[in-house]
């Protein structure tokens, strides 16, 4: 008899009990007693087989914490021999029509394989790259008051919060900034070596300054604020063949 069927029968057992108005008689009284006995003995087999099931675990999870590491101390070399083997490529490799480089062994060719990672960090809100979706989360009872303002505007009675997120377009971000990568790079190094950020248009010095100069100043402001946000990486790997 397992768990299950000794609460079963416990409950039979109440059901007689209740039926006959309360009064235990000698063979209930018995049967009680045999099967509060065998509830107590599956209950303590149970926390024998919880006990060492829990330690199972334990040790399952320590050895996958074992294999995890091996796993990234493997994947740290891999990285770190293609990183090699990737300098050898880049000096005694041959350019490929696709503008990467390839070592070609006889039995074995090895090919770069550039990749560009954009990093963009929150707070950015540039209007060329961002733009904002308003959601709108309403009940039953505001959906129907909506419709009804949209054929009647008189009925605003009640407020709508919109939810407003800047989503950031991330591909045309990344082909621009490739794109204008030469010119990023000298707009970071002048504010790098000036040590100033530059200024806005109506603070920019000089009102000598030819209106074309003060709009490439402005443009800049804008810039350097998105670089501060979005970061390009380039990676270079190798790929066997």
């Amino acid at each position: 008899m397992n768990l299950f069927d000794a609460i079963t029968e416990y409950d039979s057992l109440m059901a007689q009990i209740e039926e006959l108005g309360g009064e235990i008689t000698p063979e209930i009284a018995e049967q009680l007693m045999i099967n509060r006995d065998a509830i107590e003995s599956k209950i303590k087999a149970y926390h024998y087989v919880i006990k060492g099931k829990l330690s199972e675990i334990e040790l399952a999870k320590s050895e996958i914490e074992r294999l995890s590491d091996q796993i990234k101390t493997k994947e740290n070399l891999i990285t770190r021999l293609k990183e090699t083997v990737n300098i050898a490529v880049e000096e005694f490799g041959t350019i490929t029509p696709s503008r990467v480089k390839k070592l070609d062994l006889g039995d074995l060719k090895v090919w770069q394989k550039k990749t560009e990672a954009l990093k963009v960090e929150d707070g950015l809100n540039d209007e060329r790259f961002c733009k904002k979706e308003v959601k709108l989360n309403l009940t039953y009872g505001e959906t129907k008051k909506v419709l009804d303002i949209l054929s009647n505007p008189i009925i605003f009675d009640f407020v709508i919060t919109p939810d407003i997120k800047v989503v950031v377009d991330k591909k045309s971000l990344k082909e621009w900034m490739l794109e204008n990568e030469s010119y990023l790079m000298e707009v970071k190094k002048e504010a790098e070596i000036t040590n100033v950020e530059f200024e806005t248009e109506e603070g920019i010095a000089g009102e000598s300054i030819e209106e074309c100069e003060k709009e490439m100043a402005a443009q800049k402001v804008k810039d350097l604020n998105l670089l501060s946000y979005a970061t390009l990486k380039h990676n270079v790997t190798v790929i066997f063949r």
